[in-house]
């Protein structure tokens, strides 16, 4: 055997996958690539070399074009595409021809990003990976990309092999990892097979015996739950039912359609660091995401599924931004799954009638103004409720009419309760104080341990124009309004937040109504131009 595919043939076996230097490997054994100067202009000539790597790429494009297909049988161009690139190879048109096909790059990225977790967008960006490669040869064969591991790669420098595998893998895969891991482990062993022809070893076939043993070691496909419901849903995604909203049609867009929004908890009290593999239990934060978006409902309206999910901290590797508990880990690929979940007939009927038939009343707290709450109020199924100091901007409110369905940016109480410590207090007379970015929360509980009455207070901050270290005055304002030394004042101007010109210092935020008017006076008199965020009510 040929050492090269001796040694892929291993590293597919023990992984499952492909790594991108030992694709480049293969690709170097097809032979040399034609220099030329870094981002220059021309194609490069139709060498055996290019022909044979062109070839591997135009039969991973042809491989997943069925996916496409089912994606968008609409759109004919990934088809196009391939059909050019083999027109070219035969030499039945030429490279300037081939090359004004390949302006739809533009719309295949637009469509990967807004559809990203399907499977269909990676195998039209292998059609046009393919073209490209026709012309230019892989271009990370060049000199620079030696040394280049796959955490090197972004995922929009893919090569057309790895486009390929992604929508292969992720096609029919029920959001199931095991099977999708054996999916991608068949993948790269049909490229190997395709790679040795290429390379003069026509009878090569890569050992089925490795793929039924890394089958074995997958976890069994999960059933889907017979019943249709909210939480057999989430708990099919990986997670926990929390709640759910109906967002009206916008009237001014007209291709906006009214929107079911679900939120599932993915919980755990650990996630693992990817670096060191070790269990993470510091939580920096709960963190959400969309995993499902835009995906069409009976009726012309839509369905959005968000994650909510706590973000650990690794003491080892603090550069890690998201360690998830590894709950969120059980789907793989949300589209896939949702679609094993709907697939029998009734499903999807069945599950918007839970979305129209259990639609709560809840109360979310989260960037909502204390404005936006006491003009919606009624609308939001709030009793008694009234301002109770329209000068600090307090509004009061009983909630007993929307528990249980009472949910602090995105969590429970309880959860909020455990995973923000920092950020809760309890005060004197028995009651919860909550610490937001822009609002207090002070929560009365009754004599069951459930709480019965809200009040929010606004908290304002000032944003300052211009880069507070380059302002003269700040610093002795500063110390002045807060009561702070000098030094003190000129430490807190360098960790500040910053948007469009404008700062946040946090000697200036979390402040009263009262508080915000005096020190914007204050500062506007010192020669400071800010301004009050939220802007004030009207009183």
């Amino acid at each position: 055997m040929i050492p090269i595919l001796e040694q892929v043939e291993k590293e597919i076996a023990e992984t499952g996958v492909l790594s991108f230097p030992s694709r480049r490997k293969l690709w170097e054994a097809m032979g040399s690539l034609e220099p030329r100067e870094r981002d220059f202009g021309t194609f490069r000539s139709l060498t055996e070399p290019l022909k044979k790597r062109a070839e591997l790429a135009l039969a991973c494009a042809q491989k997943v074009s069925r996916i496409w297909c089912a994606f968008d049988s609409e759109d004919k161009r990934p088809q196009r595409l391939v059909k050019r690139t083999r027109a070219y190879l035969d030499g039945k048109i030429s490279a300037e021809a081939l090359n004004t096909e390949s302006g739809v790059i533009d719309d295949f990225v637009d469509i990967a990003d807004n559809k990203g977790d399907d499977s269909g967008p990676a195998a039209a960006l292998a059609a046009w990976g393919a073209l490209v490669v026709a012309l230019e040869d892989e271009s990370l064969l060049e000199p620079w990309c030696a040394d280049a591991v796959d955490s090197d790669l972004d995922p929009y420098d893919w090569d057309t092999a790895k486009n390929a595998a992604m929508a292969w893998r992720d096609a029919d895969s029920e959001g199931n990892p095991g099977k999708r891991a054996v999916r991608e482990i068949k993948f790269w062993a049909w490229y190997l097979k395709e790679a040795a022809k290429l390379l003069g070893a026509e009878n090569y076939r890569f050992p089925p015996k490795y793929i039924r043993a890394f089958q074995e070691k997958q976890s069994p496909t999960r059933p889907v739950p017979e019943e249709v419901t909210l939480e057999s849903f989430a708990e099919y995604m990986g997670g926990s039912y929390q709640f759910h909203t109906y967002t009206e049609p916008r009237k001014c867009y007209d291709k906006t359609p009214g929107t079911y929004k679900v939120h599932l908890w993915f919980g755990g009290d650990h996630g693992v660091c990817p670096v060191c593999h070790k269990a993470a239990d510091e939580v920096t934060s709960v963190f959400a995401d969309c995993c499902l978006w835009e995906v069409p409902l009976p009726g012309g309206r839509a369905l959005e599924v968000n994650r909510v999910m706590p973000n650990f901290r690794c003491p080892d590797h603090p550069e890690v931004q998201f360690i998830f508990p590894p709950s969120t880990e059980l789907v793989s690929n949300y589209n896939s799954a949702l679609k094993h979940y709907w697939k029998a007939p009734g499903r999807k009927q069945a599950f918007l009638e839970q979305l129209e038939s259990r639609l709560p009343r809840m109360l979310n707290i989260q960037a909502m103004s204390v404005e936006y709450i006491a003009r919606h109020w009624e609308e939001l199924h709030l009793t008694n409720a009234g301002w109770t100091d329209r000068e600090l901007e307090q509004f009061s409110f009983d909630v007993d009419q929307i528990l249980p369905n009472l949910f602090l940016h995105n969590c429970t109480l309880e959860q909020y309760f455990r995973y923000h410590p920092d950020q809760v207090r309890w005060l004197e007379d028995g009651s919860i104080e909550v610490e937001f970015s822009r609002i207090w929360i002070q929560i009365w509980m009754d004599e069951s341990g459930q709480p019965k009455r809200i009040m929010l207070t606004t908290r304002f901050s000032i944003w300052v124009e211009g880069k507070p270290s380059k302002n003269p005055f700040l610093p002795g304002l500063l110390a002045k309004l807060r009561g702070i030394t000098l030094e003190q004042a000129k430490e807190s101007l360098q960790t500040v937040r910053t948007s469009s010109g404008e700062y946040e210092i946090e000697p200036l935020s979390g402040l009263t109504r009262p508080e915000a008017i005096r020190f914007q006076s204050t500062l506007e008199a010192g020669g400071v131009v800010c301004r009050i965020l939220p802007p004030l009510m009207e009183q």
